[in-house]
């Protein structure tokens, strides 16, 4: 009702209720042609038919598959009214991918990576709380940020939803606006974390995982990388494989966390221990070049200089000085 009541709102309508008791209740609503007919062709350029707007919104979300930088939103609901009203008011901004029950959500969340999860808790299948356990302690997914639907407004009903992991909880009815909010809040709290890893200080997965399976996660990957510099297999293919993810869950589950490709992560990994093999002074700098899986010191020096600035000699000579 709540849903229907906006809706009728925006399409500036109105909307009544009589009822007698134990016998019937009749809704009443009431709209506009008039108000319809002067929007729309306002709003639609003279050669622009119905059929046309319906094409321009058919391209622009295929655009998005094209787009990287586009949040993906994962909307697990199996009421199909809520779930397509969520989406409409989300398709502007973000790709949107849509499940009808746990089961399907869960699948999809593991296969697509999304950036930010809206999980309704009363489901078949799997319902939202055991869907929400299940993806914080996945490796794959704990990342992801997970926005619980419900419509219980028990305190207790929000303690299980935060205690499974959730990151926010709206009951319904909710407002768009602030469904709206709080998706962008989420999102943008997370690239906030994102930009604490700092190049030129080294990689500490302690300060970008949020939970125990995104810091697993992040120590076995670097441990991976630093135990394979001279593995001549090695490359974005073999890490992913050796993580049990594909090429493109591994991307997504990196960028997430990293705000770096795979093959970025790779390479910041590789210079900040060549990074502490100079200041420990042990080693030529062809010598650091070759241990760290670069045949050529050039090359070495030349991405080196780009990642903190210095040439790795001038590195060295300036941790002396602080020193």
């Amino acid at each position: 009702l709540s849903l229907t009541k906006e809706l009728v709102t925006l399409h500036k309508g109105t909307i009544k209720v009589s009822s007698e008791p134990n016998k019937e209740t009749c809704f009443t609503v009431k709209l506009s042609n008039l108000t319809f007919a002067n929007e729309n062709l306002e709003s639609r350029s003279n050669s622009e038919s119905p059929i046309d707007t319906t094409q321009k919104v058919i391209l622009e979300n295929s655009k998005y598959k094209l787009q990287s930088d586009v949040p993906i939103v994962l909307v697990v609901e199996d009421n199909d009214e809520i779930r397509n009203y969520i989406r409409m008011n989300l398709s502007e901004n973000y790709k949107v991918f849509e499940a009808e029950n746990g089961l399907k959500g869960l699948e999809m969340a593991i296969d697509t990576i999304p950036d930010l999860i809206i999980s309704d808790i009363m489901m078949p299948e799997l319902n939202g709380l055991d869907l929400c356990r299940k993806l914080k302690t996945n490796e794959r997914t704990s990342h992801i940020p997970v926005l619980l639907l419900t419509a219980q407004q028990s305190e207790q009903s929000q303690k299980e939803g935060y205690e499974t992991g959730a990151d926010a909880y709206i009951s319904k009815p909710f407002s768009s606006v602030l469904l709206q909010i709080r998706i962008k809040n989420l999102i943008e709290s997370r690239q906030k974390l994102r930009e604490l890893f700092n190049k030129t200080t080294g990689f500490n997965p302690l300060v970008l995982g949020t939970n125990a399976a995104d810091k697993a996660f992040l120590t076995r990957a670097t441990s991976l990388i630093e135990a394979n510099f001279a593995n001549e297999n090695f490359d974005v293919e073999w890490l992913a494989s050796e993580m049990f993810l594909g090429r493109t869950q591994l991307y997504r589950k990196i960028k997430a966390l990293t705000n770096q490709s795979a093959q970025e992560f790779i390479t910041t990994i590789r210079l900040n221990k060549a990074a502490e093999m100079l200041l420990e002074e042990k080693f030529s700098v062809a010598e650091i070049a070759f241990q760290i899986g670069y045949s050529d010191s050039t090359s070495f020096s030349r991405v080196f200089q780009k990642q903190f600035g210095l040439t790795p000699k001038k590195y060295s000579q300036q941790g002396k000085t602080t020193l």
